[in-house]
């Protein structure tokens, strides 16, 4: 059971500092801000929420981290054109925009960042294939998420993909991911969702796990994927 309370008041008190910095910071000259959940600054900044849990499970020995999702289709991840008239340093790099700009804003504002980058990835290929897209999406990931920790590479895991019923498609998919991970090292690991009932009730399609996509010689042996 996993409960989600209110931080301990003296913990809000706390981040007033932060707080401070938070409302100087909002980008509000950012085009994006438009299509941001109303909450997120706030959620993270503000209310003190990320801060507090950030320090709570830290000192319990255990990753903190926030839940990305780099969205975009195909057209959207491959635009060799797209150019960001807020953050240039995004142009070419469309897959990172959201997560390079909430990473960006918890620098900004003095807020811990998190210690590994988890986001979920559902690309869909029509025109290309999934080792393409996954290729692309690392690669952005790797221009512009780890300067902002001042670092040449950050870890990264794939917190959520598809698990294919199709056989063929899962193939593709899960072979994508798994050949990337030798030209980006940063790559710790993957999750592959699927679920019980997936194919109606009683019918769990899919299931057992065929891992066997992911595997690359030695590979499986020695690392998380």
């Amino acid at each position: 059971l996993l409960m989600i309370r209110r931080p301990p008041r003296s913990t809000l008190d706390r981040s007033s500092a932060a707080s401070d910095v938070y409302k100087r910071q909002v980008d509000n000259n950012d085009y994006a801000t438009q299509w941001e959940k109303k909450n997120q600054r706030w959620f993270l900044g503000e209310a003190g929420v990320w801060s507090w849990f950030y320090s709570l499970v830290s000192s319990a020995g255990i990753i903190p981290s926030l839940y990305f999702i780099h969205g975009n289709g195909e057209a959207e991840i491959l635009d060799n054109n797209f150019a960001d008239k807020y953050l240039p340093e995004l142009n070419k790099h469309r897959s990172m925009f959201w997560i390079y700009r909430t990473i960006r804003f918890l620098k900004q504002n003095k807020l811990p960042m998190p210690d590994r980058v988890d986001y979920s990835s559902y690309p869909e290929p029509h025109k290309t294939d999934y080792a393409t897209l996954f290729n692309r999406i690392f690669t952005d990931y790797d221009a512009v998420i780890p300067p902002l920790y001042g670092l040449k590479a950050k870890d990264m895991f794939i917190a959520e993909t598809f698990y294919f019923v199709d056989q063929e498609k899962r193939k593709q998919a899960h072979e994508g991911i798994s050949k990337q991970y030798l030209k980006h090292p940063s790559i710790k690991g993957v999750t592959i969702w699927t679920t019980p009932d997936s194919g109606g009730q009683g019918f769990h399609a899919g299931y057992p796990f065929d891992l066997r996509y992911l595997l690359i010689g030695q590979y499986y042996s020695h690392h998380s994927l």
